[in-house]
Parts: C-alpha cells; sequence; structure tokens
C-alpha cells in the first residue's frame, strides 16, 4: 500500500524480525529487491511493484492499550554517527492510528485514551 509520504522505498517482511539466542529482537534490513503486486489507488487496479530495501515491522495495534506512564527502549541503530546514508528509526503510534493507513492520523496526535475497552483491553 503506497503511504503517499515519501515514495517509500522499503518492502515489510515478517522474516526479517526474529529473535536470537540471547532473546534480543532483530530487525534486520538489506538493500534487495522485492517485487510483490500492489494496488494502485489512483488507478483502481492491482499493479506489478518493486521496493528496493527490505525490512520489518513489529505492530501492536489493537494488541495493547497504553493509558499513561513511560514506554523505555533500549535500541542499538546501525552504522555510525558520523556517516550519513541511513535513516533508521524506532517510534510509536498510538492504538488510535494505523501504519501505512494515510489520514488515520490525522488530528489524534499527540494520543491519548484514559481507559481501554474492545479487543485490546486484556492483552
Amino acid at each position: 500500500k503506497n503511504d503517499y509520504t515519501n515514495d517509500a522505498q522499503h518492502y515489510y517482511a515478517e522474516t526479517n524480525a526474529y529473535t536470537n539466542d540471547e532473546g534480543e529482537l532483530i530487525i534486520k534490513t538489506e538493500a534487495t529487491d522485492t517485487e510483490f503486486i500492489g494496488w494502485d489507488e489512483k488507478k483502481g487496479e492491482k499493479v506489478h511493484s518493486t521496493k528496493h530495501f527490505k525490512s520489518a515491522m513489529v505492530q501492536g495495534w489493537n494488541k495493547f492499550c497504553f493509558t499513561g506512564g513511560v514506554v523505555e527502549a533500549e535500541v542499538i541503530m546501525p552504522g555510525h554517527h558520523d556517516i550519513g546514508g541511513l535513516w533508521p528509526a524506532l517510534w510509536l503510534l498510538g492504538n488510535l492510528a494505523r501504519h501505512t493507513y494515510v489520514g488515520s492520523s490525522a488530528h489524534v496526535w499527540p494520543w491519548s485514551k484514559p481507559s481501554c475497552e474492545g479487543p485490546n483491553r486484556d492483552a
């Protein structure tokens, strides 16, 4: 699905996220072409596309309800601090929006929710 924001060149594959023998989450990024059939919303038809980088995304949408407090993560980013070319990131998107669903976060940032209900309340 086109995200319409940055001509995204990446493809997410679940095989690029795994835990190693120490129990650490590894998200592997590769400079490799991935061909797939996508949907062109402007043309209203399926199209063959190629993305030039493959990585992974971990989604907790509708699996976790956070009503306040602190979220803490220790992350080792790839590359070197003084060499450009990479744009790795760790970011959180609230349960009121969905990644790759354009406009789903419009007018809800910063997000908050005082209570949990629905499928995510016991996650």
